[in-house]
């Protein structure tokens, strides 16, 4: 992202949505990289994330993971 993080943006979000600013949303990241080592598994799982998604990503997981937030 051109101005802030994923990470920044959604700390941002969480904010709003705990002040009733915005109604709650779930926030899926997607990282261009494989999360392949258990710091990087363990940072996303620490961040804001309602849920991520690393690349290469198929339309079976992106359809598990919009199902399991009633977003589809």
């Amino acid at each position: 992202m051109p101005v802030m993080s994923g990470i920044e943006a959604t700390k941002i979000l969480k904010e709003k949505i705990k002040n009733r600013e915005i109604p709650n949303t779930t926030i899926i990241a997607l990282s261009a990289k494989d999360i392949d080592s258990e710091e990087d598994e363990s940072f996303y799982k620490n961040s804001e994330f309602d849920f991520y998604l690393s690349k290469p990503i198929s339309r079976k997981n992106i359809e598990k993971v919009l199902t399991q937030y009633n977003i589809i």
